[in-house]
């Protein structure tokens, strides 16, 4: 039978491979906060964790506290753009937002918002359609 802490997963970060246990848990607020900076460096930087960030980290871990889980959301949401529209600039999530209720974080994991990667295919399908209307 394999041994559970030897078994990993492996991860992409930037071309980066990234094995992390299958059983690894986050301990702390500051591990938590750590993983978001490795893995969201496309995201807004956390300066301080607040009482309210600390209560809600912990209380998220309740929910999940398994590394590879929060590294896949992490690493979702760091791709996440919702264009500007009306004058409103780029939005990006935030820790906050990721923390703020427990549906925030799942429907990051279902991809129902737009990645830069969404755009950028957007944008090839936009003018490969304005080339065909050319011709």
């Amino acid at each position: 039978m394999e041994n559970q802490l030897e078994a990993s997963s492996e991860l992409m970060n930037g071309g980066l491979t990234v094995k992390e246990p299958l059983d690894s848990k986050i301990q702390t607020p500051e591990e938590f906060v750590e993983l978001y900076h490795r893995f969201c460096p496309n995201l807004p930087q956390v300066l301080k964790i607040t009482p309210d960030r600390r209560k809600k980290i912990l209380f998220r871990l309740k929910e999940n506290c398994q590394k590879v889980f929060w590294i896949e959301v992490f690493k979702r949401g760091n791709e996440i753009l919702i264009p500007s529209n009306k004058g409103h600039p780029e939005w990006k999530p935030d820790l906050d937002f990721i923390l703020r209720n427990d549906s925030n974080y799942v429907r990051i994991l279902e991809g129902k918002y737009p990645t830069t990667g969404q755009k950028h295919r957007q944008r090839a399908i936009q003018s490969l359609l304005e080339e065909q209307d050319e011709l």
